[in-house]
């Protein structure tokens, strides 16, 4: 009998806050829309960081950098060989001063006429702006050819972005909390596919009265 009245006796609450044990949640959405092809998420199992747990189909994606990947080969292609295309003029160019020097030597010794010098100056003038004129028209067509392949690994590397965003991870390592869709549906773009937290580093937030505010301080063991 003494032991139940001593019992009854200190049947008092032993705390002096109120609270709950939170953790850090983080909701995995969709980051493409598509048919979800494979999803393996089951609510209270652990994750690991970074673990691959669904696809979304990529099929289309593929597709679009396959096709990026020939337009590519066909600026490629389209790119001038300049050295072949100016070889004759270059070859032109340098006979007609081959000529010039040698009616200079000529008109020197009083062997030729200073018009047929004259003439021969005026063809390698001509020939030089061809040439000028044949270069600076192969650079301007290549480096557009060049931009437009430039613009396209542009392309591809967005592609390629959303094709590594069809991949599902685990942002946090955790434990799945709730499950919001099956495989085989059809997700948008940030539509939510589960949530999970981490259970391993968890917190309390606990609430006090007003009359123990006045004991509370910055870094007191609680």
């Amino acid at each position: 009998i003494s032991l139940l009245l001593l019992a009854c006796g200190s049947n008092e609450k032993e705390y002096d806050a109120t609270g709950v044990f939170e953790a850090t949640e983080v909701t995995v959405a969709a980051e493409q829309s598509g048919v979800l092809m494979a999803f393996d998420v089951t609510e209270g199992y652990e994750m690991a960081l970074g673990k691959e747990v669904g696809l979304v189909d990529t099929t289309q994606i593929w597709l679009k950098i396959r096709q990026a990947g020939a337009t590519k080969d066909v600026y490629q292609s389209q790119k001038p060989n300049m050295e072949a295309q100016i070889a004759a003029t270059r070859q032109q160019l340098a006979k007609a001063r081959q000529d010039q020097q040698r009616y200079r030597e000529l008109v020197a010794d009083g062997a030729a006429p200073s018009k047929m010098l004259d003439d021969a100056t005026n063809l390698v003038q001509v020939l030089q702006k061809q040439l000028d004129a044949q270069i600076s028209s192969l650079s301007t067509s290549t480096n557009a050819l060049n931009k437009q392949m430039a613009a396209t690994d542009v392309q591809v590397s967005q592609l390629e972005d959303q094709l590594r965003k069809c991949h599902v991870t685990a942002p946090i390592a955790g434990t799945v909390l709730e499950k919001y869709v099956e495989q085989g549906e059809f997700v948008a773009t940030g539509k939510p596919l589960f949530k999970m937290a981490d259970t391993k580093q968890m917190f309390i937030r606990a609430y006090v009265t007003s009359a123990q505010l006045k004991n509370i301080r910055v870094g007191q063991q609680a």
